[in-house]
């Protein structure tokens, strides 16, 4: 959800709002390229799919792209296993802090992605992130 200012966004997931039965695992939604690697290899949507999405917003938001083009592919997980690189313009003028946040936002593997607590203790999220206050309605 966006502010028609643009000055205040806020992510939603909206795939854990219903009721999961003893034992049941959660199913994707959304689109895959938001999904993170390992969901598009099979495996269930966890807190680290969660963050890679962050990355995934991230990015777009700073550079104006997806870092992974998986629409025109005819195996997505193929192409989310490519290493996500931060080379190209615009890349060069952003600080190296939040590229850092947003490369290990996007590591490949879930399981050294760190937690949406880590991502907010970088030190760009201390620079950067003004007092949030709730979105009006």
């Amino acid at each position: 959800m966006v502010s028609r200012s643009y000055d205040n966004l806020k992510l939603c997931d909206f795939n854990v709002a219903r009721y999961i039965e003893d034992g049941g695992l959660m199913t994707m939604t959304g689109t895959v390229l938001y999904a993170a690697p390992e969901v598009l290899l099979g495996e269930a949507p966890a807190q680290p799919a969660d963050v890679w999405c962050v990355g995934v917003c991230l990015h777009f938001m700073l550079s104006g792209s997806l870092p992974q083009d998986r629409d025109k592919m005819s195996c997505p997980s193929t192409v989310a296993m490519r290493p996500i690189t931060l080379v190209a313009l615009p890349w060069q003028s952003i600080s190296e802090e939040c590229r850092a946040v947003v490369m290990t936002a996007l590591d490949l593997d879930g399981m050294q992605r760190p937690s949406a607590a880590e991502l907010q203790q970088s030190a760009w999220f201390d620079q950067a992130a003004p007092s949030c206050e709730p979105m009006q309605c």
